[in-house]
C-alpha cells in the first residue's frame, strides 16, 4: 500500500521528486528566470510532503528568487511564515544575504525591511544597526528609503 502510494505521488507531481524541483528550482534562479524558479518550488513542496529537509532546501530557493527578483517585502513575509518550522535555520547571515541581493535587485526600501527583521530576530547581532545606520548616512538617500526608516523607527 505504501508503494503505491508513493507511486501514485509520483506520478501526481510528473514522476519528479523534490530534489529534482530543487534542481529545477536552481536552474531557473541561476538564469535569472525568478518566477519559473518560483513556480518549481511550489511543485517541489508537493513532491516533498513531510520531509522538512527537502522542504527547506525548497524554501530557500524561494527566499533568494524572491530577493534577486527586488520583492524585498514579500521575502520578508516569507520568511515571517518561515519562522515556526524553521527557526533555527534563519540565520543572520541568510537575513543579511537576502537583504544584498535585494538590494543589488534595486530594491532598497525592501533590503531596509530584511535589515530590520534581522535586527528584530538577532537584537545581539550589531551588523543589522550597522547596516541601516550606512543607509541613513548614504548620500541620495531616496524619500521612500527615508519613509521606510521612519515606519521602521529608525529614524
Amino acid at each position: 500500500m505504501t508503494t503505491l502510494f508513493f507511486a501514485l505521488s509520483l506520478l501526481a507531481c510528473g514522476g519528479k521528486t523534490a530534489a529534482d524541483w530543487r534542481t529545477e528550482a536552481q536552474a531557473a534562479l541561476d538564469a535569472g528566470d525568478h518566477a519559473k524558479a518560483i513556480t518549481s518550488v511550489d511543485e517541489g513542496l508537493k513532491a516533498a510532503g513531510a520531509d522538512k529537509a527537502a522542504a527547506w532546501g525548497l524554501e530557500t530557493v524561494r527566499l533568494h528568487a524572491l530577493a534577486k527578483a527586488g520583492k524585498g517585502a514579500d521575502t520578508s513575509k516569507e520568511l515571517e511564515r518561515l519562522e515556526k518550522d524553521f527557526g533555527a535555520q534563519l540565520t543572520a547571515a541568510l537575513f543579511r544575504q537576502l537583504a544584498d541581493e535585494a538590494k543589488a535587485a534595486n530594491d532598497s526600501t525592501g533590503a531596509i525591511d530584511l535589515l530590520a527583521a534581522g535586527d528584530k530576530k538577532f537584537p545581539d547581532d550589531p551588523s543589522f544597526k550597522a547596516s541601516i545606520e550606512a543607509i541613513k548616512g548614504a548620500e541620495g538617500v531616496s524619500p521612500e528609503e527615508v519613509e521606510r526608516l521612519k515606519a521602521l523607527g529608525y529614524l
